[in-house]
């Protein structure tokens, strides 16, 4: 699936610099004109990782029906990625929007149902692993889902795409450092504002990197 292959070692490199996305739906989804190429955007609300904050209730963010159950409660951890990704694929490949593609009195997804081409039974698993509500049966990480839908030659030439990747992300990530500047001025607590600040250099740090590769 194209969208998968073109987003996830994208997202797979933003998690290995701690960056949790938290608003990835359609419309932070675009197509570049000079080369077709899927891309992620909009990076306003994400959240810079740790292993003590992973733990703690933080703040509630995130589109409803596209938002993973635990982060809608302020816990958003990177698997909580995966599952916007996987309620995205779900919703393009359907045209129905989330909250109709789940069946509240099953407590189960029925997006198959709507299904406007079909789909192999390989990525069909994928997907469900991917919108599972409980994250100990959800993919833990994103290299987990590229080892199934990529052959090992395949990684490979994806590690070596790696500074390619970079460069894309450095694009991006000018404009939302004016974002970050912006939420700096109006911060309100001083832990919220230690947040963001964390979030803000991380970002500053794969900038930095991209322009080295």
């Amino acid at each position: 699936m194209e969208l998968l292959k073109s987003l996830l070692p994208v997202l797979e490199f933003i998690h290995s610099q701690q960056v949790i996305h938290r608003d990835i739906k359609p419309e932070n989804i675009i197509r570049r004109k000079n080369n077709n190429q899927l891309i992620l955007v909009d990076f306003g609300a994400a959240k810079y990782a740790t292993k003590t904050g992973l733990g703690v209730t933080g703040t509630v963010i995130g589109y409803a029906g596209y938002a993973a159950p635990e982060q809608s409660v302020g816990k958003a951890t990177f698997a909580s990625d995966i599952y916007s990704l996987g309620v995205t694929c779900i919703h393009l490949l359907t045209g129905v929007e989330p909250f109709e593609l789940f069946d509240v009195s099953e407590n189960d997804w029925v997006w198959r149902d709507y299904l406007q081409s079909s789909v192999s039974d390989e990525i069909g698993k994928i997907l469900d692993k991917m919108i599972v509500g409980a994250t100990k049966k959800r993919f833990e990480n994103v290299g987990e889902i590229l080892s199934l839908i990529q052959p090992t030659s395949q990684r490979k030439k994806r590690s070596l795409e790696l500074p390619k990747i970079r460069r894309y992300l450095a694009c991006i990530f000018t404009k939302i450092q004016i974002q970050f500047i912006y939420w700096l001025l109006l911060a309100y607590t001083h832990d919220y504002l230690i947040n963001i600040k964390k979030v803000f250099f991380r970002l500053i740090t794969i900038r930095a990197l991209a322009t080295q590769s």
